[in-house]
């Protein structure tokens, strides 16, 4: 349930008012929403005060963390794919740029969703301690870091994927197919330099990023995934298979 943003006038407070930012947050798979659910879960838990501004679908949080959804064209839901908008859904800008991007085989979202997500924070900029962006890595993120503290996650480099896919066809109109849907790289690359600070999940990831990303070391701290050793955990009697990493 969306909750409204609230001012919290604590002046002597010891813990945190944190804004987590996730343009994307699907709490089953990719990966982006099930972070934002256990980083929010686990920040509450730790005393501060978590809000969380979420893009589609719903990230599922539990009743103590309060959300705000910024609703979007959504043109990537599963059970409606690529639908064609209403005139009046396309009567406000931001919603008309989504629809071009994509109906020229981009990926806009992260770049509409900052666009939105700003004009939600600008407003409510005295609220909170902190910003942090699950790999938006938006304009919007750029604008925000310049009125409050803004750091973001960045989970690995998406420079990967691009040039695993543009490798993977031999066709040219195939490449420009794969860059123009990564085009969005390049708005990451520049506001993530911009950011004071960066958190991601392991070293390998940080000299990805810092190659790929051309963003000094020094910038980056790095906070590993957590794993439930209730769930996973070696099996007695069971030899594990050399250098089998997945199962």
């Amino acid at each position: 349930m969306t909750q409204p943003l609230t001012t919290i006038p604590d002046p002597y407070k010891t813990h945190l008012n944190i804004c987590l930012v996730s343009y994307r947050s699907n709490p089953h798979s990719g990966g982006q929403g099930v972070y934002l659910k256990n980083l929010a879960r686990a920040l509450t838990d730790l005393g501060h005060r978590v809000h969380v501004i979420s893009g589609p679908p719903d990230p599922q949080l539990p009743d103590d963390i309060p959300i705000q959804h910024i609703p979007g064209l959504d043109l990537y839901n599963p059970e409606d794919p690529f639908r064609i908008p209403t005139l009046r859904e396309l009567s406000d800008p931001v919603n008309l740029l989504e629809w071009i991007g994509v109906s020229t085989m981009g990926f806009p979202e992260p770049f509409t969703f900052g666009l939105r997500a700003y004009h939600v924070l600008r407003s409510v900029r005295h609220h909170f301690d902190v910003v942090h962006d699950n790999q938006s890595l938006s304009y919007g993120i750029w604008a925000t870091k310049r009125i409050m503290p803004t750091l973001a996650t960045i989970h690995h480099p998406i420079t990967v994927e691009r040039n695993l896919a543009v490798k993977s066809v031999s066709a040219f109109w195939k490449k420009i197919k794969h860059l123009r849907w990564h085009s969005f790289l390049r708005m990451q690359k520049i506001v993530s330099r911009t950011l004071p600070r960066i958190v991601t999940v392991s070293e390998c990831a940080k000299k990805d990023i810092a190659k790929d990303f051309r963003i000094p070391l020094g910038k980056f701290r790095v906070v590993p995934n957590g794993i439930s050793t209730d769930l996973f955990y070696p099996i007695p009697g069971i030899k594990r298979e050399e250098n089998r990493l997945i199962v």
